[in-house]
């Protein structure tokens, strides 16, 4: 459900762009939130905001600021990159 995730970081955060992406580090899963406004994120207020809105195994447990939206050559976000 990475739209209802990411809905939700871009309420909390009030900006308008973010993509969640799940990946795998030493047999272990974790989602990753990744953004572009300039904006200062404190993890640990994140997990409480989204836990009043997101089941605990759909909070991001990381948050990454991009500078620009990776994009396909057909115009769509590349999620793979």
């Amino acid at each position: 459900e990475p739209a209802e995730i990411e809905a939700s970081v871009k309420q909390v955060l009030g900006i308008s762009w973010a993509a969640a992406r799940g990946f795998e580090e030493n047999g272990k899963s974790y989602l990753c939130a990744y953004y572009i406004d300039d904006v200062e994120v404190d993890p640990d207020k994140m997990r409480e905001e989204l836990s009043k809105r997101l089941p605990y195994y759909m909070i991001p447990a990381y948050y990454m600021k991009i500078d620009k939206v990776p994009l396909k050559p057909n115009g769509k976000m590349d999620r793979k990159a």
